[in-house]
Protein backbone atom coordinates (compact mmCIF):
# COMPACT_ATOMS: atom_id res chain seq x y z
CA UNK A 1 0.00 0.00 0.00
CA UNK A 2 2.81 2.39 0.93
CA UNK A 3 4.73 1.41 -2.21
CA UNK A 4 1.67 2.15 -4.34
CA UNK A 5 1.27 5.56 -2.74
CA UNK A 6 4.92 6.42 -3.40
CA UNK A 7 4.53 5.36 -7.04
CA UNK A 8 1.41 7.51 -7.43
CA UNK A 9 3.16 10.50 -5.87
CA UNK A 10 6.14 10.02 -8.16
CA UNK A 11 3.88 9.86 -11.23
CA UNK A 12 2.10 13.05 -10.10
CA UNK A 13 5.41 14.83 -9.57
CA UNK A 14 6.62 13.80 -13.03
CA UNK A 15 3.35 15.03 -14.56
CA UNK A 16 3.66 18.39 -12.81
CA UNK A 17 7.27 18.80 -13.92
CA UNK A 18 6.43 17.99 -17.54
CA UNK A 19 3.41 20.31 -17.48
CA UNK A 20 5.44 23.14 -16.00
CA UNK A 21 8.21 22.62 -18.57
CA UNK A 22 5.70 22.73 -21.42
CA UNK A 23 4.20 25.91 -20.03
CA UNK A 24 7.60 27.52 -19.79
CA UNK A 25 8.29 26.59 -23.41
CA UNK A 26 4.97 27.84 -24.71
CA UNK A 27 4.15 30.82 -22.54
CA UNK A 28 6.81 33.14 -23.81
CA UNK A 29 5.93 36.71 -24.61
CA UNK A 30 5.05 37.17 -28.28
CA UNK A 31 2.55 39.06 -30.38
CA UNK A 32 -0.48 38.37 -32.53
CA UNK A 33 -0.84 40.29 -35.77
CA UNK A 34 -3.53 40.07 -38.44
CA UNK A 35 -2.65 38.00 -41.48
CA UNK A 36 -2.39 39.92 -44.77
CA UNK A 37 -5.64 39.99 -46.70
CA UNK A 38 -5.71 37.36 -49.46
CA UNK A 39 -5.08 38.66 -52.96
CA UNK A 40 -8.47 37.29 -54.04
CA UNK A 41 -10.24 39.47 -51.45
CA UNK A 42 -8.36 42.60 -52.57
CA UNK A 43 -9.21 41.91 -56.22
CA UNK A 44 -12.84 41.29 -55.34
CA UNK A 45 -13.03 44.59 -53.47
CA UNK A 46 -11.33 46.59 -56.22
CA UNK A 47 -13.75 45.24 -58.84
CA UNK A 48 -16.85 46.28 -56.89
CA UNK A 49 -18.90 49.31 -57.93
CA UNK A 50 -20.33 49.78 -54.41
CA UNK A 51 -17.90 51.86 -52.32
CA UNK A 52 -18.33 52.07 -48.56
CA UNK A 53 -16.15 53.91 -46.06
CA UNK A 54 -14.70 51.90 -43.19
CA UNK A 55 -13.38 53.55 -40.03
CA UNK A 56 -12.41 51.44 -37.01
CA UNK A 57 -11.40 53.01 -33.69
CA UNK A 58 -11.14 52.07 -30.04
CA UNK A 59 -11.34 53.80 -26.68
CA UNK A 60 -9.20 51.12 -25.05
CA UNK A 61 -6.19 52.98 -23.67
CA UNK A 62 -4.19 50.03 -22.40
CA UNK A 63 -2.03 47.39 -23.97
CA UNK A 64 -4.06 44.33 -24.89
CA UNK A 65 -2.42 41.09 -23.88
CA UNK A 66 -3.57 37.49 -23.99
CA UNK A 67 -2.57 36.23 -20.55
CA UNK A 68 -1.69 32.62 -19.93
CA UNK A 69 -2.26 31.17 -16.46
CA UNK A 70 -0.65 28.06 -15.03
CA UNK A 71 -2.66 26.10 -12.48
CA UNK A 72 -5.64 28.44 -13.01
CA UNK A 73 -4.32 31.50 -11.13
CA UNK A 74 -0.55 31.79 -11.67
CA UNK A 75 0.26 34.21 -14.55
CA UNK A 76 3.08 32.64 -16.55
CA UNK A 77 3.20 34.53 -19.81
CA UNK A 78 1.42 36.85 -22.18
CA UNK A 79 0.93 37.33 -25.90
CA UNK A 80 0.48 40.94 -27.00
CA UNK A 81 -2.07 42.20 -29.50
CA UNK A 82 -0.38 45.47 -30.53
CA UNK A 83 -3.09 46.66 -32.91
CA UNK A 84 -6.65 45.56 -32.12
CA UNK A 85 -7.99 48.19 -34.52
CA UNK A 86 -5.95 46.78 -37.40
CA UNK A 87 -7.05 43.26 -36.49
CA UNK A 88 -10.77 44.12 -36.45
CA UNK A 89 -10.45 46.35 -39.51
CA UNK A 90 -8.91 43.51 -41.50
CA UNK A 91 -11.81 41.18 -40.69
CA UNK A 92 -14.43 43.83 -41.50
CA UNK A 93 -12.69 44.66 -44.79
CA UNK A 94 -12.85 41.01 -45.80
CA UNK A 95 -16.51 40.64 -44.81
CA UNK A 96 -17.49 43.79 -46.71
CA UNK A 97 -15.59 42.68 -49.81
CA UNK A 98 -17.28 39.27 -49.70
CA UNK A 99 -20.64 41.08 -49.43
CA UNK A 100 -19.96 42.94 -52.68
CA UNK A 101 -18.58 46.24 -51.35
CA UNK A 102 -15.39 48.15 -52.03
CA UNK A 103 -14.17 49.25 -48.57
CA UNK A 104 -12.42 52.62 -48.46
CA UNK A 105 -10.16 53.09 -45.46
CA UNK A 106 -7.94 56.06 -46.36
CA UNK A 107 -8.65 59.01 -43.99
CA UNK A 108 -8.45 61.56 -46.81
CA UNK A 109 -11.19 59.79 -48.73
CA UNK A 110 -13.34 59.51 -45.61
CA UNK A 111 -13.34 63.27 -45.04
CA UNK A 112 -16.31 65.50 -45.71
CA UNK A 113 -17.58 65.58 -49.26
CA UNK A 114 -17.63 61.81 -49.70
CA UNK A 115 -20.34 60.39 -51.94
CA UNK A 116 -20.66 56.96 -50.33
CA UNK A 117 -21.93 55.60 -46.99
CA UNK A 118 -19.58 55.25 -44.04
CA UNK A 119 -19.38 52.42 -41.53
CA UNK A 120 -17.91 53.57 -38.21
CA UNK A 121 -16.96 50.79 -35.79
CA UNK A 122 -15.64 51.06 -32.26
CA UNK A 123 -13.84 48.21 -30.50
CA UNK A 124 -15.47 48.36 -27.06
CA UNK A 125 -13.71 45.37 -25.55
CA UNK A 126 -11.20 42.73 -26.59
CA UNK A 127 -9.93 40.19 -24.09
CA UNK A 128 -8.28 36.81 -24.47
CA UNK A 129 -6.75 34.40 -21.95
CA UNK A 130 -5.69 30.80 -21.51
CA UNK A 131 -6.07 28.74 -18.33
CA UNK A 132 -4.33 25.53 -17.34
CA UNK A 133 -6.96 23.21 -15.82
CA UNK A 134 -4.43 20.45 -15.06
CA UNK A 135 -5.76 17.87 -17.54
CA UNK A 136 -6.86 20.34 -20.22
CA UNK A 137 -6.64 24.02 -21.07
CA UNK A 138 -9.42 26.54 -21.56
CA UNK A 139 -9.00 29.37 -24.03
CA UNK A 140 -11.46 32.24 -23.79
CA UNK A 141 -11.85 35.27 -26.06
CA UNK A 142 -14.33 38.14 -25.73
CA UNK A 143 -14.96 40.78 -28.39
CA UNK A 144 -17.48 43.63 -28.17
CA UNK A 145 -18.12 45.97 -31.09
CA UNK A 146 -20.43 48.90 -31.70
CA UNK A 147 -21.08 50.43 -35.07
CA UNK A 148 -23.15 52.88 -37.04
CA UNK A 149 -23.88 53.30 -40.71
CA UNK A 150 -23.81 56.94 -41.85
CA UNK A 151 -25.17 58.11 -45.18
CA UNK A 152 -23.42 60.56 -47.51
CA UNK A 153 -25.28 63.46 -45.90
CA UNK A 154 -23.80 62.59 -42.51
CA UNK A 155 -26.97 61.15 -40.95
CA UNK A 156 -26.94 57.91 -38.97
CA UNK A 157 -29.04 55.32 -40.80
CA UNK A 158 -28.63 52.43 -38.39
CA UNK A 159 -26.56 51.54 -35.34
CA UNK A 160 -25.90 48.23 -33.64
CA UNK A 161 -23.90 46.43 -30.98
CA UNK A 162 -22.44 42.94 -31.08
CA UNK A 163 -20.64 40.67 -28.66
CA UNK A 164 -18.92 37.35 -29.12
CA UNK A 165 -17.57 35.08 -26.39
CA UNK A 166 -15.61 32.03 -27.49
CA UNK A 167 -14.63 29.42 -24.89
CA UNK A 168 -12.67 26.40 -26.10
CA UNK A 169 -10.97 23.47 -24.43
CA UNK A 170 -7.65 22.57 -25.97
CA UNK A 171 -4.63 20.44 -25.20
CA UNK A 172 -2.50 23.56 -24.96
CA UNK A 173 -3.14 27.28 -24.47
CA UNK A 174 -0.22 28.74 -26.34
CA UNK A 175 -0.07 31.39 -29.06
CA UNK A 176 -1.69 29.31 -31.86
CA UNK A 177 -4.64 28.37 -29.65
CA UNK A 178 -5.06 31.94 -28.37
CA UNK A 179 -4.89 33.34 -31.89
CA UNK A 180 -7.42 30.79 -33.14
CA UNK A 181 -9.94 31.70 -30.43
CA UNK A 182 -9.41 35.42 -31.05
CA UNK A 183 -9.99 35.04 -34.78
CA UNK A 184 -13.22 33.13 -34.21
CA UNK A 185 -14.48 35.75 -31.75
CA UNK A 186 -13.63 38.69 -34.03
CA UNK A 187 -15.16 36.95 -37.05
CA UNK A 188 -18.36 36.20 -35.16
CA UNK A 189 -18.68 39.71 -33.69
CA UNK A 190 -17.97 41.39 -37.03
CA UNK A 191 -20.42 39.21 -38.92
CA UNK A 192 -23.11 39.78 -36.32
CA UNK A 193 -22.56 43.56 -36.35
CA UNK A 194 -22.80 43.78 -40.15
CA UNK A 195 -25.95 41.66 -40.12
CA UNK A 196 -27.62 43.89 -37.51
CA UNK A 197 -26.68 47.04 -39.41
CA UNK A 198 -28.09 45.54 -42.59
CA UNK A 199 -24.96 45.03 -44.65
Amino acid sequence: MIGGFKLLRRVCNIYLIITFALLLCGCTTGSISPAPLPEAVLKLASSSQRPIGLSVKTDINRDIRAYQYAFIVVPLGAVALPSPVEYVSSVLYRELALSGYRPITYPAELASGRNFPLLEVNVEELNISGFDLFVTRRVRATVKLSGKLINREGNIIRSAYSQSVISLYRRYAFKPELEGALMRAVNQAASDLLSKIGI
